[in-house]
């Protein structure tokens, strides 16, 4: 049954055209559900134009090698799109030989970095939107920093990852999601940071959840030697 379904998966490959081949293989590298937005981050390398996303994933979604569903909120939400496990499984394998496997996880690593960087400050106008946002992109932004804060990640982005997740733990607050954030801080803690600075924004993130845990004997002393840096 697995042997039948791979070969059907291989004949809707065969079928589509070069680039929605190159981005099924490359959407392998999100997992489900993943938003337009993030579809675009690993579909803008060359040879793929930016902007084509939109297109590449609709026909994708045509040759049912893409389910789609609406996001549930109050007030709508965007097209979540997820590939099936036997035609993920397909793409991961097809993005190995391709050669291309760790330019795709950097891109979606830096895509990652680079939105949690331009967020609006905590207090400040556009909060809610971007914690919707962080909602409908949680799926690729936790598995995206849990695979890059792996001690044998392909790509670590130097020392912006600390500062990465340091910025989502109010979210993480805020949106009820402690367990996944107590997990990637650790995860950051656990990282010898080279810089300072990078080391103190890993201790402050974990003193911040000890602290929401109620468990201050290892939250003071953690936040007050990240004071100096």
């Amino acid at each position: 049954r697995q042997r039948n379904l791979h070969e059907e998966v291989d004949w809707s490959y065969r079928l589509a055209t070069p680039d929605e081949r190159i981005a099924h293989r490359r959407l392998s590298v999100l997992p489900r559900p993943f938003t337009l937005d993030a579809a675009e981050a690993v579909c803008s390398i060359p040879p793929l134009r930016p902007g084509s996303a939109l297109d590449l994933v609709g026909g994708l979604a045509h040759r049912s090698l893409l389910a789609s569903a609406r996001a549930s909120r109050p007030g709508g939400g965007p097209t979540w799109f997820g590939q099936l496990d036997t035609i993920r499984a397909h793409a991961r394998g097809a993005l190995r030989e391709s050669g291309e496997e760790e330019a795709v996880i950097r891109a979606r690593t830096r895509w990652v970095v680079d939105r949690v960087a331009a967020a609006p400050r905590y207090g400040r106008p556009g909060q809610v939107a971007w914690f919707d946002w962080l909602d409908d992109n949680r799926a690729t932004i936790d598995a995206s920093l849990e695979e890059a804060l792996d001690p044998g990640a392909p790509y670590r982005p130097s020392e912006e990852l600390p500062f990465t997740v340091g910025r989502l733990v109010r979210y993480w607050i805020d949106r009820m999601h402690v367990v996944t954030g107590r997990r990637l801080v650790r995860l950051a803690a656990e990282v010898t940071w080279s810089d300072p600075l990078a080391a103190a924004a890993s201790a402050v993130a974990l003193g911040a959840i000890q602290a929401v845990d109620q468990d201050m004997a290892a939250a003071r002393p953690r936040l007050l030697a990240a004071l100096p840096a």
